[in-house]
């Protein structure tokens, strides 16, 4: 009997592969990068983000957007699949100087003012097929 549990234990290890860990879930993916400009200037300082469309299985991309530029290559980039694009961005408060508590000295008040057609209500999207790929999306967005 003794040697039955041990051909069983071992068909497992053999077959089951010992209860390895499961492969890595995360998707392939691609780096994009570009400038984003609202009504013909640079964004300064926002978000961009790169949501899963419908039929697309993956999760949210961010990237931050810095005088102009952004880059996503976190994990590798942006996963394979069609993604809506999503823009914010933030510029001092117009008639507020107040600081804001806890942040750092000489930090102004900020509001996001890129309309919600550019951002929640985008219809913007970048389709991603080749892993690895460096790709370039620049994005112009009109008041």
């Amino acid at each position: 009997m003794k040697r039955s549990s041990m051909a069983v234990a071992l068909a497992c290890v053999v077959f089951l592969g010992c209860g390895e860990a499961a492969p890595d879930d995360e998707p392939d993916r691609a780096v994009v990068s570009g400038k984003v400009t609202y009504a013909g200037q640079p964004v300064a300082d926002g978000e961009i983000r790169f949501v899963p469309a419908e039929g697309t299985q993956a999760p949210v991309s961010t990237a931050l957007i810095v005088d102009g530029a952004y880059s996503v290559n976190h994990k590798g980039g942006v996963p394979l699949g069609t993604h809506r694009i999503e823009v914010l961005a933030y510029r001092a408060k117009a008639g507020e100087s107040e600081e804001i508590p806890g942040a750092t000295e000489g930090s102004a008040a900020k509001e996001q003012f890129i309309p919600e057609k550019h951002n929640a209500k985008s219809k913007l999207e970048i389709t991603v097929s080749t892993a690895g790929e460096a790709i370039v999306k620049d994005v112009e967005l009109e008041e």
